[in-house]
C-alpha cells in the first residue's frame, strides 16, 4: 500500500486552522466555495502560509476534508476515513472495505453537527475477493469521534424507467459515485452517480438519490 502526504498549513498572523467548521463541500449547499465566517485570511497574507505538519495516509485524496469542532476528517480512496487534529496527530483511522480498483471514496462526506455524524459513500468490493469482485456503493452514518457506524449501513440500490419503456436498475460496475454527497435542512442525503470515464455509455445512468438522514 503506498503512502500519500496530508499537508497542513497555518499563517504567520495566527492559528486559523479549524476555527471554522468546515461541513460541507465549498462551504454551503450552493457550492459557493465563500466562508462567510473567516476573518483572518486574506489575499495580502495568504503568502504567509507555512507548513504546519505532513500526515501520511494509505492511499490519495481526491475529497475536500472536512472540519467539524477543530478535527480534521479526510478520506482516501482505499475507504480509509481519518480524523486528524490541527497539530497533523491522526486520532482514528476506519477502512470501510475493499475498494474497487483505485476507486474508494471518491466524493466529499458531509457532517450533520446536530448529531455529530459524518456521512460517507463508499465503493468497495463485497465479496473481498480479487477473483470474483461484486462491485458495491454503501451510504455510512459514521460517529465523528469513533468513526463508527451508527447504523446499518444502505446498500445502494434503484430502478428507473427508461425512453424506451424498459426497466433499467442501478448497476455499481458501471456508475460512479463522485459528486460531493448533501445534506439538505429536512435531513434528507443526496448523492449524484454518473459513468465512470471509461464505461460503455450505453450500460451507464445518471442518477440522483436521496435517503433520510439517521441518528
Amino acid at each position: 500500500m503506498r503512502s500519500i502526504l496530508f499537508f497542513i498549513f497555518f499563517i504567520a498572523a495566527g492559528p486559523v486552522l479549524a476555527q471554522q467548521q468546515v461541513l460541507t463541500y465549498h462551504y454551503d449547499n450552493q457550492r459557493t466555495g465563500w466562508n462567510q465566517n473567516e476573518t483572518i485570511l486574506t489575499p495580502a497574507n495568504v503568502p504567509g502560509l507555512r507548513l504546519l505538519a505532513s500526515v501520511p495516509l494509505d492511499d490519495e485524496v481526491v475529497a475536500q476534508p472536512l472540519v467539524y469542532n477543530g478535527i480534521i476528517y479526510v478520506v482516501t480512496k482505499n475507504n480509509s476515513v481519518y480524523s486528524i487534529d490541527a497539530s497533523g496527530n491522526i486520532l482514528t483511522q476506519q477502512n470501510l472495505g475493499p475498494p474497487i480498483g483505485n476507486f474508494g471514496i471518491l466524493s466529499t462526506p458531509v457532517i450533520d453537527p446536530t448529531s455529530s455524524t459524518l456521512y460517507v459513500m463508499v465503493y468497495f468490493d463485497a465479496n473481498n475477493d480479487l477473483n470474483n469482485q461484486l462491485p458495491t456503493y454503501q451510504l455510512h452514518a459514521l460517529d465523528a469521534n469513533s468513526l463508527t457506524d451508527k447504523v446499518t449501513p444502505v446498500t445502494v440500490s434503484a430502478s428507473g424507467r427508461l425512453t424506451n419503456g424498459s426497466t433499467y436498475q442501478f448497476d455499481a460496475s458501471v456508475t460512479e459515485q463522485r459528486p460531493a454527497l448533501l445534506l439538505s435542512t429536512n435531513g434528507n442525503i443526496y448523492a449524484g452517480f454518473g459513468a465512470f470515464y471509461d464505461s460503455n455509455p450505453n450500460a451507464a445512468r445518471g442518477w440522483l438519490l436521496s435517503w433520510q438522514g439517521g441518528p
